[in-house]
């Protein structure tokens, strides 16, 4: 049975993985590095070796593959929540966006802190947030 909870739960779910997926296509797509990772470097990223220019592009695409796959599992539970049999095991599946989202936090409030940019360790807390809430309300 689909209950109002389970909508719910659906949605947040959806929205951070909307954003998910666009962080992923961000990244994966990326010809250089983020306006604030730049800054935070202090460096445009023109004057950068061809080199550390790869090093770092590969990077970018390694974090858009965590945002595609964080992306892609929280559109399944969403989706698995209403049209798959109720299993109370599905709503551990965001646990794994979780532990990504968390090491989003970790790591560019760390670049914060060290450069005094603003990184977007902030929005990632409300992700984290919306991520918790629709756990509890799979639960409900």
């Amino acid at each position: 049975m689909i209950t109002t909870c389970t909508l719910f739960s659906s949605s947040l779910y959806s929205v951070v993985g909307a954003v998910s997926l666009s962080m992923a296509v961000t990244n994966l797509f990326s010809k250089h590095y983020l306006p604030f990772q730049e800054e935070a470097a202090g460096v445009k990223w023109e004057e950068l070796e061809g080199g550390l220019q790869e090093v770092i592009i590969t990077q970018l695409r390694l974090i858009g593959t965590g945002f595609l796959i964080s992306a892609i599992q929280l559109f399944s539970v969403a989706l698995m929540q209403i049209v798959a049999t109720q299993n109370r095991l599905n709503t551990l599946i965001p646990l794994y966006a979780l532990l990504f989202i968390a090491a989003l936090i970790r790591f560019n409030y760390k670049l914060h802190k060290q450069t005094g940019v603003n990184t977007p360790w902030k929005k990632s807390i409300v992700a984290l947030l919306l991520v918790i809430a629709g756990m509890i309300f799979s639960w409900i």
